[in-house]
């Protein structure tokens, strides 16, 4: 029940601190078979909403043949496409409902946490917008135009001095339990999936479903 699980992407029901991840890989003909670039662009789009309903951390998207130049609906659309959705805007943004994810916070929402990008250094280190009414100081120096989570030192008082720090985008979630989005990458073939699975032990669990949502 999706309107069940929607209310575990508010703030306001912050669990338990997770180490384990949730996976997901999808096969690239499920959106390269939509008839236009608008119809594959709201596919996306629904998909990356269910990813953030459910709390996914990665999603792979695999070719069905095992050649990788027979792969063109993966290199260039699938994968930007549930990339992207997260951070920036395309010719077709405007079909595309909100993600409501927590790391899409509002600018008077209160949390530690927050995710933005790098503006421009200082003598003092480097501006990150993290959507507030100001922007937060921290002490490294980082590039422009760089995506960055950011722990506040103060998240309830950050009117007059805005400072933090940079931390691991899997922090919010080991902190406090936050989901905090989903990474993407592609494979050659389902094999794939699993052989280059970024997690140091692997995948512990696998499931599968047929199309028909049946146990494969």
């Amino acid at each position: 029940d999706t309107r069940t699980a929607e209310k575990h992407t508010s703030l306001d029901q912050i669990s338990r601190p997770r180490s384990y991840t949730v996976s997901l890989a999808l096969p690239g003909s499920i959106i390269s078979n939509a008839q236009t670039t608008e119809l594959k662009t709201y596919l996306a789009g629904q998909i990356a909403r269910a990813a953030t309903i459910f709390n996914i951390d990665e999603i792979i998207v695999f070719s069905e043949v095992h050649i990788r130049l027979q792969m063109p609906f993966i290199s260039s659309d699938n994968e930007s496409s549930l990339g992207w959705i997260q951070t920036s805007h395309r010719r077709y943004a405007g079909l595309l409902n909100p993600l409501d994810a927590p790391h899409h916070l509002r600018a008077d929402k209160v949390c530690k946490y927050r995710e933005g990008v790098s503006v421009k250094n200082t003598d003092h280190g480097t501006l990150v917008d993290v959507g507030l009414r100001q922007h937060v100081l921290i002490p490294d120096k980082i590039p422009a135009n760089v995506r960055i989570t950011v722990s506040l030192t103060n998240p309830a008082n950050v009117c007059k001095c805005a400072k933090g720090t940079a931390v691991s985008p899997t922090r919010p979630k080991e902190d406090l339990g936050l989901y905090w989005g989903y990474t993407t990458r592609m494979a050659a073939g389902l094999s794939e999936v699993f052989s280059n699975c970024p997690y140091e032990s692997g995948y512990d669990l696998a499931l599968g479903t047929s199309e028909r949502g049946k146990i494969a």
